[in-house]
């Protein structure tokens, strides 16, 4: 039932083509000397989306009356992974 209830936000055909194209114009895992990217700030940049996408998230399970959202152990590995086979305009496998 909870996750038909986010299926709108979860499903987003806008907010998932905004993240696909903060992942190919700013790729916070690669080096600049490996790959010639030259934005110094895309860290920062990607950062700042999670935590906006995340706070969106939390006020919407928060508005159906829904658990607030677990935080992320970065020392664990994820419960369930997510693999779109997305490949970078280099022809290279995103990681």
């Amino acid at each position: 039932m909870t996750l038909c209830i986010m299926s709108y936000f979860m499903e987003d055909v806008d907010l998932n083509t905004y993240m696909y194209y903060l992942h190919m114009n700013y790729p916070f895992w690669m080096t600049d000397d490996a790959y010639g990217i030259n934005k110094e700030r895309r860290g920062e940049i990607m950062m700042y989306a999670n935590q906006q996408l995340l706070a969106r998230m939390r006020l919407e399970r928060l508005s159906h009356k829904m658990c607030d959202v677990k935080p992320m152990m970065w020392n664990e590995p994820l419960e369930t992974g997510y693999w779109p086979k997305i490949r970078l305009p280099s022809g290279d496998e995103m990681p």
